[in-house]
């Protein structure tokens, strides 16, 4: 699945290691959710990247955030549109394997489709519901175990894109701690 240009995987039990310590790696800290314990880390190089994976929760919000630098903005652009082509392709009409008598595809309730939110000039929050394992494509209400936001931004000064993916219970809104989040990342002086 990885090319030859995958060099180094490894996985940390981050038990113990805070939010913030993490992100002084990447040159940033977090005002309000600082002490945060992480659940899991992970870290990928590729090329000459270094994508980092963060797992961590704060009361019933889990949050998982990817790190990827250095990254030009093209490159960043068009890793956004991918997940968000995919994201929706998702939810359009499936073909299914046999000819039923009613359809021959399988469609989902507008009521589930994704929708994006474009908070400011540097933050798109695209927002959808997920399952028991935060699959895509649920479309069903029975079904429903998390409203899922993944926002994107990107910091031009440091060359790093951070996608962000929040996750709460269903009747929620998971679209504030996503801005929230953002709202208190800061640079380290």
């Amino acid at each position: 699945m990885f090319s030859a240009a995958l060099t180094i995987f490894f996985i940390l039990n981050a038990q113990g290691a805070t939010l913030n310590e993490s992100l002084q790696t990447h040159g940033k800290k977090h005002s309000s959710i600082c002490k945060m314990a992480l659940e899991r880390f992970k870290s990928l190089k590729k090329d000459k990247r270094t994508i980092d994976n963060l797992f961590f929760t704060d009361k019933d919000i889990a949050y998982q955030m990817e790190i990827v630098s250095p990254i030009n903005k093209v490159g960043y652009e068009s890793g956004k549109k991918k997940f968000i082509a995919l994201a929706i392709k998702n939810y359009q009409d499936d073909a299914i394997p046999y000819q039923g008598e009613i359809t021959n595809a399988s469609s989902c309730p507008k009521k589930f489709f994704p929708t994006i939110h474009k908070e400011t000039k540097e933050l798109l929050i695209i927002k959808y519901f997920t399952g028991a394992t935060y699959v895509h494509r649920i479309c069903e209400e029975k079904l429903v175990t998390a409203s899922t936001c993944t926002s994107f931004h990107y910091d031009a000064k440091s060359l790093q894109s951070f996608k962000l993916t929040v996750s709460t219970k269903p009747a929620e809104d998971c679209i504030k701690p996503s801005v929230t989040f953002f709202n208190d990342l800061q640079n380290l002086n």
